[in-house]
């Protein structure tokens, strides 16, 4: 829906922005740019104040989105720059008529609609009445868009609809054959992280672990990140600064996260790790020229899925005197090679079709979440419950309870909404089991 353009411009019979001539001026309408172009919203982005996000129609490459700072549209040769990169293209001629468009929809703007707050995180907001999924903002009215702010917008990129919904499920559901249980549960990461804010604790890791490399370790990480998005490129890696590290997950927020191959972070530094990751947030940190502290707005609630060759039960053994409080925030367990999927077939679909069909799952979960989560809700309490009396679990044991209440609840809604076809009572059998 294209908006009314602000007096005295106006959108052309055929599109187009044009100018009306003053009561001073004699003659024609002047063209102003050939196509549809328009400010949508004002916004407030943390790190580059305010922002104004516009839309641009073009014959050929359809409608896009782009963002400018109000300081970029208040410089005359910023201003021209950025709009020729996102493809306004003018005569020196058009150039001002265009500038004062531009300054004069701002100033409209201001004066019709509060600033929105760019989100600086995805997951649950406003009263875990929305969802914020990529560049999405998922609310039981629909689904919107939701420009990324500088914090989020490397990893918003990543998140994305490819392909064909059914070939990704094709895929995914390759985890449904019997004896591939701790494969699946790991890749249920993906629908049990939203949920463990409901559980009250900030975060868990899940670490799958095999000697050897080739094991499927990886693929389980990938498999769960195929859920929101691109399988490999939101997987972080074992060379990724610590502080980087902190910082994915604050943007991740409720959904999960994952590291691949931590295999040579050391004791000390895991215990580092899975503190913060528990905690819920990253370390506070005073300002510079100032005796107070910076606002600290890395915090999150949810579940880390990392893959590794050692074991960090034992890391943590020989590291530390005393590494319960570590070792209780961890659920770890082996990922074993196996056969029950042919080589050259698993290359085929893990390695190709994963990486070619992806991100459908994720919208349609979260849809559903949002529209019932007090449901949901009832249905993760009863399931924890069942859990605790069937395992006799005490306090000591809530990171674990947590995590397989999440998986199984978040698993049982992905499988009622025909996103696999998972056998859930095997898994929880086999999830109780091993704990």
């Amino acid at each position: 829906q294209i908006p009314e353009y602000p007096s005295p411009y106006f959108r052309g019979k055929n599109g187009g922005v044009f100018r009306r001539p003053s009561q001073d001026e004699e003659g024609d309408p002047v063209l102003v740019y050939e196509h549809d172009f328009y400010a949508l919203k004002r916004m407030k982005d943390p790190e580059h104040g305010e922002v104004v996000l516009f839309r641009l129609h073009l014959p050929h490459d359809g409608v896009q989105e782009f963002i400018l700072t109000a300081a970029v549209i208040c410089s005359k040769d910023g201003l021209r720059q950025a709009l020729a990169q996102h493809g306004l293209v003018t005569y020196k001629s058009q150039y001002e008529n265009l500038t004062t468009y531009v300054v004069l929809s701002v100033k409209n703007l201001q004066y019709s609609k509060k600033a929105e707050m760019m989100r600086t995180q995805f997951g649950w907001v406003d009263g875990d009445s929305k969802f914020i999924l990529g560049d999405r903002e998922i609310t039981a009215d629909g689904v919107f868009y939701s420009p990324p702010s500088s914090t989020t917008q490397d990893v918003a990129s990543k998140m994305y609809v490819k392909g064909d919904f059914e070939k990704w499920k094709e895929v995914f559901n390759l985890y449904a054959k019997p004896g591939l249980e701790p494969q699946a549960f790991g890749a249920l990461t993906a629908f049990g992280s939203p949920l463990l804010k409901f559980t009250g604790l900030k975060g868990a890791i899940i670490n799958l672990i095999h000697p050897t490399s080739g094991s499927g370790k990886s693929t389980v990480l990938f498999m769960c990140n195929s859920v929101s998005g691109q399988p490999e490129e939101l997987t972080s890696m074992f060379k990724d600064t610590f502080n980087a590290k902190i910082h994915q997950l604050g943007v991740m927020n409720n959904l999960a996260n994952t590291i691949d191959e931590i295999t040579n972070m050391s004791g000390m530094e895991f215990s580092d790790l899975a503190y913060s990751i528990s905690q819920g947030r990253g370390k506070n940190k005073m300002k510079g020229s100032t005796n107070e502290l910076r606002i600290n707005n890395t915090k999150w609630q949810g579940m880390t899925l990392t893959s590794s060759n050692a074991s960090f039960y034992e890391k943590l053994g020989v590291a530390k005197s005393s590494p319960d409080g570590e070792s209780m925030r961890l659920l770890e367990y082996k990922i074993e090679p196996t056969d029950l999927i042919a080589a050259d077939y698993a290359k085929q679909m893990f390695d190709h079709q994963l990486n070619e069909n992806y991100g459908h799952a994720g919208e349609v979960y979260i849809k559903y979440l949002v529209n019932n989560l007090e449901e949901v809700k009832s249905s993760l309490i009863a399931i924890q419950q069942k859990i605790d009396k069937e395992m006799h679990l005490t306090n000591r044991e809530r990171f674990w309870s947590a995590v397989i209440s999440c998986n199984i609840t978040g698993g049982l809604i992905a499988r009622n909404l025909g996103l696999h076809t998972y056998d859930m009572r095997t898994i929880y059998l086999w999830a109780t089991q091993h704990m």
